[in-house]
């Protein structure tokens, strides 16, 4: 099952027609606590400046680890309803912040947190919540050749598919 298949069940519940699920169905993280990740954003900036084979190991590590924000936002604006709030309409799309690089490659943008998502843009956009495999899937999934993390600031690294197919092994 994919992961939007995944996401869109636990949002919406089981397509009309498919068995219900006999068991509560629990996020992979706990929504109520912000995203942050200091233990990566560490590991990224030793890497940045010691480019050793052991901080590179270090900076992997963490990012299995990870949880990221994926930001999100609308082709066309929500209607509004009051102040903070808005309504998505039928059919309306959402579109996830990606990167092209100079070569014309499609990049998935991971965040480390909402400031290094501000830092990146100002659009107002909302956010996904994923862990590491789960946006390391999505990017396979969705065509894209690879992902940045935190594309904004120094505090960055990048995957490739190569990187990435390896790493999902790594992780079953």
């Amino acid at each position: 099952m994919s992961f939007l298949s995944k996401l869109g069940e636990t949002l919406f519940g089981p397509k009309p027609g498919s068995e219900i699920p006999t068991q509560v169905i629990v996020p992979p993280v706990d929504l109520s606590v912000p995203v942050t990740n200091p233990a990566l954003v560490a590991a990224l900036a030793k890497h940045r400046d010691a480019k050793t084979p052991e901080s590179e190991a270090e900076m992997l590590v963490e990012f299995k680890r990870a949880i990221f924000l994926v930001a999100i936002y609308l082709a066309t604006p929500a209607t509004p309803t009051i102040p903070g709030q808005a309504r998505f309409e039928v059919g309306q799309k959402i579109l996830i912040t990606e990167i092209e690089d100079r070569q014309g490659h499609r990049l998935l943008a991971l965040f480390t947190d909402h400031q290094e998502k501000l830092l990146f843009t100002d659009k107002t956009n909302s956010t996904l919540v994923m862990p590491a495999k789960y946006a390391m899937e999505f990017a396979l999934e969705k065509g894209y050749s690879g992902l940045v993390v935190n594309p904004a600031t120094r505090a960055t690294m990048r995957l490739d598919n190569p990187v990435l197919r390896t790493m999902m092994s790594e992780m079953v």
